[in-house]
């Protein structure tokens, strides 16, 4: 069986997808001849990003998929995964340095995750972010930037609204003062009960 013209469980294999061409010319490379669980690895959380079913690229599954895991198989007591990732990510970093480095586009597993990542040589990583949500469903987008800051112009209302009232308050402090000072007197006004003997002398409503 050609493991790269495989389709994992089942899924309809992506050929003409370039995403999954760079994956591929990475697992044919002499950099995985001797790993082939590496190479099944790759291609396996590639072509279930492209077939839209990240949810099923977690650590627990890779382990029970690629490396014989039981179903009952703990993460966390059992760091294969981890450890198997790590060595991939560095493989494809020395394909792309030397065997691959005249492809023009790149395939990577960011470390904290499993979902490859993509990006054409050369282009910026704000490029590069946009082409790895392009393999995740909707649901699983990231929020636009702007969505991050729609607190940022209620917050400065509401700064402004409270300056704006103490603003007022200062005002009316400032104007009875200055009346109770042409009623009563200075020596009244610089008394700290000058506002309350002001309150007392206006009309009731």
């Amino acid at each position: 069986m050609n493991l790269l013209d495989h389709p994992v469980d089942g899924l309809a294999t992506p050929l003409d997808d370039p995403r999954w061409a760079a994956a591929q010319h990475a697992a044919a490379s002499k950099v995985f001849e001797r790993s082939p669980r590496l190479r099944n690895f790759l291609l396996d959380v590639t072509e279930r990003a492209l077939a839209g079913r990240t949810s099923e690229i977690n650590e627990q599954q890779i382990g029970i998929r690629i490396f014989g895991k039981p179903y009952d198989y703990n993460p966390a007591e059992d760091n294969t995964v981890r450890v198997q990732a790590r060595i991939l990510r560095k493989k494809l970093e020395d394909y792309y340095a030397g065997e691959g480095a005249a492809e023009t586009l790149h395939v990577s597993i960011p470390k904290g995750g499993y979902v490859p990542h993509f990006e054409h040589a050369g282009e910026s990583s704000h490029d590069a972010v946009a082409e790895t949500a392009a393999v995740l469903p909707l649901s699983q987008e990231q929020p636009p930037a702007a969505a991050k800051f729609s607190r940022i112009p209620v917050v400065a209302l509401g700064a402004a609204c409270l300056a704006l009232a103490l603003l007022s308050v200062w005002l009316w402090v400032a104007k009875y003062r200055a009346e109770s000072m042409l009623t009563s007197g200075p020596g009244l006004a610089h008394s700290p009960l000058w506002w309350w003997d002001r309150v007392r002398r206006e009309p009731a409503l």
